[in-house]
């Protein structure tokens, strides 16, 4: 678990190609002529909005002299479950994160513990606002207004994109997107403040998945938290499948750890 330790870093923070030039001009027109609620609005309809999302994901983790590769697998019911299991040389669970709208709970199946915990008890969750409806924003790479939002509005500066800025008194969320497509290629979380944290989420190689497009490929940095982490996750296979348990039992044989411990070896 020395290495999979890092995997909590996560926690604060988871193409259609047009048929000519003449249409991409078009939509590129017609997309900046939007109004800021109108062009979330479009973002909310590209989103997969599917009950089930599946895929089997190889999984890259790198913070400091810690770089751990496996596979695993991502299983993802809407407004439910986030599960992510991670397999060791492709035959055994090695370890399973699994976000809930209440919980985020931790297993580590090699040393039979595991940690499960509210958002709140995450101080840094807690403070930043982050919940379980901006986690699953993240991995289904849809965009997600904050609450108690200051600001929301559009930046036409980047060519041939645009960015929807959001905030609140706390943080800043910015979704670039792409004006020929409509789907969104990163998602930056920072702090509206003195804070250094910053979450950076790369969106790409996109693929046919229910009439709508999903990225394969989820490049993401964590920076000025403590631990500076860079994360891959590949998918391939996506499915629907519904036939697996959302919510894991732990068995009365493991050994709970307390949120302290981990935040201590994540130097929070």
């Amino acid at each position: 678990m020395n290495r999979l330790k890092y995997l909590l870093l996560l926690v604060p923070f988871l193409l259609y190609s047009c048929g000519t030039s003449k249409k991409v001009t078009e939509s590129v027109m017609d997309t900046k002529k939007l109004t800021v609620e109108q062009m979330v609005s479009t973002l909310e309809n590209k989103a997969v909005t599917d009950e089930f999302l599946t895929a089997k994901m190889n999984f890259h983790f790198k913070s400091g002299s810690q770089d751990l590769s496996v596979g695993g697998n991502l299983k993802m019911k809407k407004n439910d479950v986030i599960q992510l299991s991670l397999v060791a040389l492709g035959i055994m669970e090695a370890a399973r994160i699994e976000f809930s709208p209440q919980d985020v709970l931790v297993i580590d199946r090699l040393n039979k513990r595991y940690i499960k915990a509210s958002y709140n008890e995450f101080s840094f969750l807690k403070e930043a606002g982050i919940d379980f409806n901006a986690l699953e924003s993240l991995f289904r790479n849809s965009i997600f207004v904050p609450e108690n939002k200051t600001d929301l509005s559009l930046d036409y500066s980047l060519k041939d994109n645009v960015t929807v800025i959001c905030q609140n008194k706390r943080l800043k969320f910015k979704f670039l997107t792409s004006l020929s497509t409509s789907l969104i290629q990163q998602t930056q979380v920072m702090s509206a403040g003195n804070g250094k944290g910053e979450l950076d989420w790369v969106y790409s190689d996109f693929a046919s998945f229910k009439e709508k497009q999903f990225p394969l490929s989820h490049q993401i940095k964590l920076t000025g938290m403590g631990k500076d982490a860079e994360i891959e996750i590949q998918l391939k296979n996506l499915g629907s499948d519904s036939k697996w348990e959302p919510h894991t039992a732990v068995k009365s044989s493991y050994k709970e750890m307390k949120t302290t411990d981990i935040l201590k070896m994540l130097h929070f």
